[in-house]
């Protein structure tokens, strides 16, 4: 059994609009940055490791 915990803060940027009033660009500092990638790759390796494990059975069978 696997679980997967991931807690995100999400961080914009501060930016100023034309009148100079500053406001919050979302997704340009916290949320995304790499993250599913890495979860993916995380994920196709653990993959790699099942299949390894299923070719060394048949192997010892």
């Amino acid at each position: 059994p696997t679980i997967f915990l991931e807690i995100i803060q999400r961080v914009g940027c501060m930016m100023k609009d034309e009148q100079g009033k500053e406001y919050q660009k979302g997704g340009c500092g916290g949320f995304g940055k790499g993250n599913f990638s890495e979860l993916f790759k995380s994920i196709e390796e653990y993959e790699k490791t099942l299949e390894c494990n299923k070719t060394q059975i048949a192997a010892d069978a």
